[in-house]
This record gives structure tokens, C-alpha cells and sequence, in this order.
């Protein structure tokens, strides 16, 4: 009989709980068929030192020197996404409630002014949703949010 202690337990959850974050961010990313590729050539390179196929373990010797690196060079982009999605994390970045507070009354006070002036706007605020689809297309804008910001931004 097998017998697990609570840091067994632990473990097995903290690595549940990573195992699950990493295939919700590759199902929100454009790595899917990238990672499907390298997994068809992984069980091809398995399949290769099974049936004892020399050229092709040749082959797969002289590249898993490289393929280290390829994998950086490949998943560049969602590799610096899921370094700053840690960033943005709950965890790792407190905000004090009086801070909320103060983005949220600013927001409030901006889209009162532009519906006194008649103007429209779609204002989207996000938690947990992944928008990097718009951000990309969108222009970055280096600077705390004011009144005047927003209210400039839709007139």
C-alpha cells in the first residue's frame, strides 16, 4: 500500500495546479499546432529508439543538442506572455483597494463627462480574460489613467 504524506499531497496539487495553467494558456495561444507538432515528433523519435530505426536516432542525436534552443527561439512570444501574465498575477501584485478605488472613480468620472458631451464609448475591463488578440492590434499607451486620457482618447 502506498502511503502519501500532506507534502506528497502538496506536491501532486501544486503540479495539478501548473499542469492545468500551462494547457489553459496554450489553448488561449497560438501555440497549439506548435506544441502538437512537437509532440508528434517527440512520439516519432520514441517510436524511432523502439523499433531501432539507426538513421533516424542518428538523426534525433545530432538534433537534441538544438532542440533546447529551438524551443526558446519557436515559443519566443507565448513564453514572454506567460512571464508577464505571472507578472500581472494576483500573487505577485498587490493593489491596494484605495487604488481600485481611484482607477474606478477616474474611469467613472471620464465616461460621465463624455456622455454629457454625447459621445460613445466601449470601455472593456478585464480580470481573467485573455484579450491579447486586441492588445496586439491596439496602440500601448505608457501612462496612468486620468479624465482627460480617456476623455481624449474617445473624442
Amino acid at each position: 500500500m502506498i502511503i502519501f504524506s500532506p507534502i506528497d499531497i502538496f506536491d501532486i496539487a501544486i503540479l495539478a495546479f501548473i499542469t492545468y495553467e500551462i494547457f489553459i494558456f496554450i489553448k488561449n495561444s497560438r501555440a497549439n499546432q506548435m506544441i502538437i507538432g512537437l509532440i508528434l515528433i517527440f512520439v516519432f523519435v520514441l517510436l524511432a529508439n523502439i523499433l531501432n530505426m539507426v538513421g533516424l536516432k542518428w538523426l534525433a542525436d545530432q538534433l537534441k543538442n538544438v532542440w533546447l534552443i529551438a524551443f526558446f527561439i519557436i515559443f519566443q512570444h507565448e513564453l514572454r506572455s506567460a512571464v508577464n501574465e505571472i507578472g500581472k498575477s494576483n500573487i505577485l501584485n498587490f493593489l491596494s483597494k484605495s487604488e481600485n478605488l481611484t482607477v474606478i472613480d477616474k474611469l467613472v468620472k471620464a465616461t460621465m463627462q463624455l456622455k454629457d458631451r454625447g459621445v460613445g464609448a466601449i470601455i472593456v475591463i478585464t480580470k481573467n480574460n485573455v484579450l491579447s488578440h486586441i492588445e496586439e492590434t491596439g496602440t500601448k499607451l505608457d501612462s496612468a489613467i486620468s479624465e482627460d486620457l480617456i476623455s481624449t482618447i474617445f473624442t
